[in-house]
């Protein structure tokens, strides 16, 4: 677990790394291969940084700690092995379903993020 982040930072920063995660695979089709968890950390600092006040929040002293940083990967890790892992509705998976009959695709899907990802592209080809 995160060190003592008070009420409200440790979900606030789970929430980060999960937004940053799906956009940064959306970013690139969700290939998985294209994964690179240093660039995916730089992205997320990227994100933190400029859209988010989770910086502003925490003290400094607590982002130089080096038990902070670990903990981090940790939640980083456990955070991205929770997207991956959830899987797709049965709703989505038959809306995307019915449309891969419609236009003749084969879009593969393995979790619930990935499965957005596909609805999105299908939906735009609908149109």
């Amino acid at each position: 677990m995160v060190l003592s982040l008070g009420p409200g930072l440790q979900p606030a920063l789970r929430k980060s790394i999960r937004h940053a995660f799906v956009r940064f695979m959306d970013e690139r089709r969700w290939n998985e291969e294209a994964f690179d968890s240093e660039t995916f950390l730089a992205y997320w600092i990227t994100y933190v940084t400029f859209e988010t006040d989770l910086l502003d929040e925490m003290p400094k002293s607590l982002r130089a700690d080096a038990g902070f940083h670990i903990s981090l990967a940790q939640l980083i890790n456990e955070t991205v092995e929770a997207v991956v892992e959830e899987p797709p509705s049965e709703e989505m998976i038959a809306e995307i379903e019915w449309m891969q009959e419609k236009l003749d695709t084969r879009y593969q899907y393995a979790c619930q993020s990935e499965a957005s990802y596909v609805h999105s592209l299908l939906v735009g080809r609908l149109k």
